[in-house]
């Protein structure tokens, strides 16, 4: 499940986004996400009320896996020193929306995703990371790398890890 926010009160646009998350397993169970620590970069446009309200949605994990609501409320201060690098590095770890593959297919056959990329860079530490789909299950990624061409084949069944569901 995707973070979200939902903001108290009257808040101008907030673009904010998501690091890569890791791959890691919970009670047999493999899952992605982020592990003991997360920063969201964000940039909010206009005038931002006095302090920001708002509650943070996320799926935390140890036995089993709830969405758990963070309650926060921040108080924007002046600009300290270390701002600049600390929004930079944070922005580091986001992907970048284009410009990582030169083309990319997808296809599904029963129980298997089958997502293929080439990239003439070639790939170094390939990544396939999901956003959930109501009802589907995304095992972890099978991942085969020929010169510029990676496959990735991703098993997939339902909620319950039975049939696979018709994507």
């Amino acid at each position: 499940m995707a973070p979200s926010i939902a903001w108290k009160g009257d808040m101008p646009e907030v673009s904010w986004f998501w690091p890569t998350p890791s791959r890691f397993d919970v009670a047999n169970i493999t899952t992605q996400g982020y592990h003991d620590e997360v920063t969201f970069p964000m940039i909010v446009r206009g005038t931002p009320p006095a302090t920001l309200r708002g509650v943070l949605t996320l799926s935390t994990c140890s036995n089993v896996c709830l969405l758990t609501d963070y309650p926060f409320s921040v108080t924007p201060t002046v600009q300290n020193a270390d701002f600049a690098h600390d929004y930079a590095r944070a922005m580091g770890k986001v992907p970048l929306r284009s410009g990582l593959t030169d083309s990319l297919d997808v296809g599904y056959r029963p129980g298997e995703l089958v997502v293929t990329a080439t990239r003439a860079a070639g790939w170094s530490s390939p990544g396939l990371y999901l956003d959930t789909i109501d009802d589907v299950d995304f095992a972890k990624p099978r991942l085969r790398v020929e010169g510029d061409r990676l496959q990735a084949t991703v098993p997939v069944t339902d909620s319950w890890g039975e049939k696979a569901p018709d994507l």
